[in-house]
């Protein structure tokens, strides 16, 4: 990603569009973080299914949830300021 990233702002840097872009090395990536401590590599998991499911608005306003969460703060007085 981040290779792709720098060679993207090297193509919208170019000037002189009859010259061929020039890239970032296959190592470039690995030296940028060496030189950069304050950024690491974060490994992306995927999401669980019921994860991914919950952010379906249709799921969410299809199942009885709010009902039942209204009627617990009715039951116990909840506000929503609280």
């Amino acid at each position: 990603m981040i290779t792709t990233c720098a060679n993207a702002i090297l193509l919208h840097a170019q000037e002189d569009l009859s010259i061929p872009t020039p890239l970032v090395s296959e190592y470039w990536a690995r030296r940028f973080l060496t030189w950069h401590p304050e950024y690491h590599i974060r490994k992306e998991y995927t999401l669980d299914a019921d994860r991914k499911n919950a952010h379906h608005p249709e799921s969410i306003l299809d199942s009885s949830w709010f009902s039942r969460y209204e009627k617990v703060c009715d039951k116990y007085g909840i506000q929503s300021r609280d």
